[in-house]
C-alpha cells in the first residue's frame, strides 16, 4: 500500500505528458487512475476536471470543423444546380448551409437570391435583410431589398431604401436606379389621377 502513492505519481506524470501531446483521453484515464490510487488528492481530481474540459472543446471544434466542411460542399452543391436552372434544388442546398453555418453572409446572399429567382419575394427580402445585419458596411443587400419592395409594389419603401444605399454608398448606379423609380411612380400616379379624373 506504501507504494501506492509512487505509483500514483507515476500515473500523474504519464498523465501530464500526455495532456501536452493533447492526447486527452488517454491523459484522463492516466489521471483517473491516480486519483484511484491516492484517494483523497485534491490535485488529481482538478486535473481530471481540467481535462474534461479540454474533451470537450476538442470534441466541439471537430463538429464546428465538419460543419464548415459540410456545409461548404452543400453550397457547391447549390452553385452547381444554379448554374444548370435548377433552382428549387439549389434552394435546399442553400437553406441546409445556412442551416449548418447561420452567421456566413455568402450561403445567406446565395438563398436569397434563389428565393428571388423562385419569386418567394418575402422569403428574399427577409433573407437579404439577415444578410445585410451580417454585413452592415456593404450597400449592396441595401439596394437588393430595394428592388423587391418595388416588386411588391411597396414603392416608397423601395425609395427609402435605395436612398439608405445612397447613404452609405453614393454609387451612379444607385442614383440614376432611384431616378427611374421615383419617374415610374410619379407616372403611375399621373395615371392613376387622369383615370379618376375621367370618371369625374
Amino acid at each position: 500500500a506504501h507504494l501506492e502513492p509512487k505509483v500514483g505519481y507515476y500515473h500523474q506524470m504519464q498523465g501530464e505528458s500526455l495532456s501536452k501531446l493533447k492526447r486527452y483521453q488517454d491523459a484522463l484515464h492516466a489521471f483517473e487512475r491516480a486519483a484511484q490510487l491516492e484517494i483523497g488528492n485534491p490535485p488529481h481530481r482538478k486535473r481530471i476536471e481540467e481535462i474534461r474540459v479540454q474533451l470537450r472543446q476538442e470534441e466541439e471544434a471537430r463538429s464546428q470543423n465538419a460543419s464548415k466542411e459540410q456545409a461548404a460542399s452543400l453550397y457547391k452543391q447549390g452553385d452547381t444546380f444554379t448554374s444548370s436552372k435548377q433552382y428549387e434544388q439549389a434552394l435546399v442546398a442553400y437553406r441546409e448551409a445556412v442551416r449548418l453555418q447561420p452567421d456566413n453572409p455568402t450561403y445567406m446572399s446565395a438563398l436569397a437570391h434563389t428565393f428571388e429567382i423562385l419569386q418567394q419575394y418575402n422569403n428574399a427580402l427577409s433573407t437579404f435583410a439577415h444578410v445585410a445585419y451580417l454585413q452592415p458596411k456593404d450597400s449592396t443587400h441595401l439596394k437588393m431589398q430595394a428592388e423587391i419592395l418595388w416588386k411588391l409594389k411597396r414603392y416608397q419603401e423601395a425609395l427609402t431604401m435605395y436612398e439608405q444605399a445612397i447613404r452609405m454608398e453614393p454609387r451612379k448606379v444607385y442614383r440614376r436606379r432611384l431616378e427611374e423609380m421615383q419617374l415610374q411612380l410619379k407616372e403611375q400616379e399621373t395615371g392613376l389621377q387622369k383615370f379618376l379624373n375621367f370618371f369625374r
